[in-house]
């Protein structure tokens, strides 16, 4: 899968949304672009690539758009508590995630949700194909083997994130305390 990161302003002409990079090349033209990124992105510099995952209704790939925001300086850990949806009891204790120096590890009581991802697949994954719920019933279902849909609740009710954020930290050598 390609693998390129392409970066750029997010614009939008005569329908069309793409990147123009600073050579003046539009990248991405033609690719369908996330509703919720041409709200939130357009006229902002952006980072993008694209998943190896398929939007179900055009068969495109997706693509994973994320702000261009400037690297820490030095090494630091973050602590995520997401607050959760207050009908499933399960939730009221959160949802936590760990990011050690731009590498996040996910926590849920859930096996299959337990994973170690990006920040941009963290923060801004979109709710297109398997990372949307069903279109019909609004829920997980992996009924069809060729089109899970194993977001039950879509990007659409991501909530408050609590962060606490320690600089200066030397993860690597936190890391290797248990070696």
């Amino acid at each position: 899968m390609d693998q390129t990161v392409y970066t750029g302003l997010l614009k939008t002409r005569n329908g069309v949304s793409f990147i123009q990079e600073a050579d003046g090349r539009r990248s991405l033209e033609g690719e369908i672009i996330w509703s919720g990124y041409l709200a939130h992105f357009s006229g902002k510099n952006v980072f993008a690539r694209k998943l190896p995952h398929n939007d179900y209704e055009t068969g495109r790939p997706i693509v994973l758009m994320w702000p261009c925001d400037p690297e820490p300086a030095e090494s630091f850990v973050e602590l995520y508590f997401n607050e959760r949806l207050v009908k499933y009891p399960i939730s009221l204790l959160g949802h936590l995630a760990v990011n050690v120096d731009g590498e996040i590890f996910n926590f849920s009581h859930l096996m299959n949700e337990n994973e170690v991802l990006r920040p941009e697949d963290y923060f801004y994954r979109p709710a297109l194909g398997e990372f949307a719920p069903h279109p019909v019933s609004g829920k997980a279902d992996l009924d069809d083997p060729e089109k899970p849909y194993y977001d039950k609740f879509g990007r659409r009710f991501m909530r408050t994130v609590h962060v606490l954020r320690i600089l200066g930290l030397n993860a690597r050598a936190c890391g290797n305390l248990s070696r």
